[in-house]
């Protein structure tokens, strides 16, 4: 069975097995990506830190200046960083 996005999902949840098909994917760019982990960590995003992520696209590394990140700051970037195939290098200070 096909389902439109209008479909209740109280459709297939009562049956005891769930078959999918994903027919597309769109994963979002790093920098929009890190700008919702911060959201949704609620913590304000590091302008330096989305400036890099931006640029990794280009440069194929992730290079962050001299200042030592806090934990607070390593957490929403790694997890922006998450199936971010295009990264070949990580330049942390």
């Amino acid at each position: 069975a096909i389902l439109s996005e209008d479909d209740p999902l109280s459709l297939v949840l009562s049956s005891p097995e769930l078959q999918t098909c994903i027919t597309t994917f769109k994963a979002s760019p790093a920098e929009e990506r890190y700008l919702e982990c911060c959201d949704a960590l609620e913590i304000s995003p590091s302008e330096e830190i989305q400036q890099a992520v931006g640029r990794s696209h280009t440069t194929r590394r992730l290079a962050l200046g001299s200042e030592t990140l806090t934990a607070l700051q390593i957490r929403p970037l790694f997890r922006a960083l998450t199936h971010q195939s295009h990264i070949t290098a990580l330049m942390l200070p």
